[in-house]
């Protein structure tokens, strides 16, 4: 049998809309262009269509399974959820478990001496931008001083080495630091190498404008993350709580009630249905 092609599938999307098999085969066909093509936005078109999936079927382990592919590449939280939503609905249960103890093991070692130490050794075999990084990282995780000093090394050597820069935002934000710390945000948004790292560097920013007390910019650069990547509920619901924080009512509402749509699982609906109470209490719609 013949696989659909993209305009094959649209065309069977729209003489049957409620076939979640069919966006789930379109999600499959969109992301392989990713690899032909070398264009990682596909990535996040695909995610839209297997949502899509998921709203008809949201109890299809199938379908969060492959979100779990694509969500890595903007954010280790996003596929964490999607993991455990498989585990909750008994799809590939070990397999599922197998990736969130290696993800535990990955994201453990950087305050491993050991680790840090093979670092060392990758560097004076190989001083690449890429490595002085691993190292920089490495120490931050372990709360050493001297991590700036390799980020800004690796910059040196590539001057575009944007998980550097991001990485030197951290560093300040780590210390109050905050202006500071945007400067290198806004940068590494600017020398991201590909849309997915991107996206994951326009959500730290907002956080950061966030944090700052920044409501409008934090609004701002979510809406244009998402205006220039797309994304799922998930940045729709930050985009939610920005006009929520704002006071923009009926703006947030509109939002949020999309995002509980979407949603149909469950990763956002604590904070979502939390935030609609906030915001009924301010309009007394109880």
């Amino acid at each position: 049998m013949n696989k659909k092609t993209e305009k094959e599938l649209n065309e069977a999307i729209a003489a049957d809309p409620d076939n979640a098999e069919l966006y789930y085969e379109l999600a499959l066909v969109i992301y392989e262009e990713k690899y032909e093509t070398g264009k990682p936005i596909h990535a996040h078109r695909a995610s839209d269509e297997l949502l899509k999936a998921i709203r008809l079927d949201p109890f299809n382990g199938k379908y969060h399974f492959l979100r779990v592919e694509y969500s890595a590449h903007t954010s280790s939280q996003h596929w964490e959820d999607e993991l455990n939503r498989c585990i909750l609905l008994k799809y590939k249960v070990k397999e599922c478990k197998a990736i969130l103890k290696t993800y535990e093991q990955v994201w453990g070692m950087g305050d491993d001496q050991d680790y840090i130490d093979k670092q060392f050794e990758n560097v004076k075999k190989d001083p690449s931008a890429e490595n002085y990084y691993f190292l920089g990282r490495c120490l931050r995780s372990a709360g050493d001083e001297d991590s700036l000093k390799y980020f800004n090394k690796a910059l040196e050597i590539d001057p575009n080495h944007a998980a550097s820069m991001a990485s030197i935002a951290f560093y300040h934000q780590d210390r109050g630091m905050l202006r500071e710390a945007l400067k290198w945000f806004l940068n590494s948004i600017e020398h991201a190498p590909n849309d997915e790292i991107k996206a994951t560097y326009y959500s730290w920013t907002g956080s950061l404008y966030e944090q700052m007390g920044d409501y409008q910019n934090t609004l701002d650069i979510r809406l244009k993350s998402r205006n220039e990547l797309g994304g799922d509920y998930q940045r729709l619901a930050k985009i939610g709580d920005s006009y929520l924080k704002l006071e923009r009512y009926e703006e947030a509402e509109k939002t949020l009630l999309e995002v509980i749509k979407d949603d149909i699982v469950g990763g956002n609906y604590h904070g979502t249905y939390c935030n609609l109470v906030v915001l009924y209490a301010q309009l007394q719609k109880f």
